[in-house]
């Protein structure tokens, strides 16, 4: 349980970092192994599980999000809000406001 604390605690951003460190390493690892090796040395599967073992460790957080939306009564969309990570979706309303700056 403390490795899903650990990475909960995590932010996405340092979580990208190190999904986008390995998406780079194992496009340049082919070209310095064996040739027996490259088959399995192109499995771009790594990155993908950092990825999903940070959404499983928030599993949690989003279970209670819903709970709490379903006693509220909430529509559809404040479901699939909930569902995302609240950085994510900060990220996402300062890049609304960034491009309504932009455009305004």
């Amino acid at each position: 349980m403390g490795y899903a604390r650990q990475l909960n605690e995590t932010n996405w951003l340092t979580v990208l970092g190190y999904a986008w460190v390995l998406f780079m390493t194992l496009a340049l690892l082919p070209t310095v192994t064996p040739e027996a090796w490259r088959a399995s040395v192109k499995a771009l599967a790594l990155p993908l599980m950092l990825l999903a073992a940070k959404d499983l460790a928030s599993l949690p957080d989003v279970v209670a999000r819903l709970r709490t939306l379903r006693r509220q009564g909430a529509g559809w969309g404040h479901w699939l809000a909930a569902c995302l990570p609240p950085g994510l979706i900060g990220l996402m309303r300062l890049d609304r406001a960034i491009w309504r700056g932009f455009f305004c």
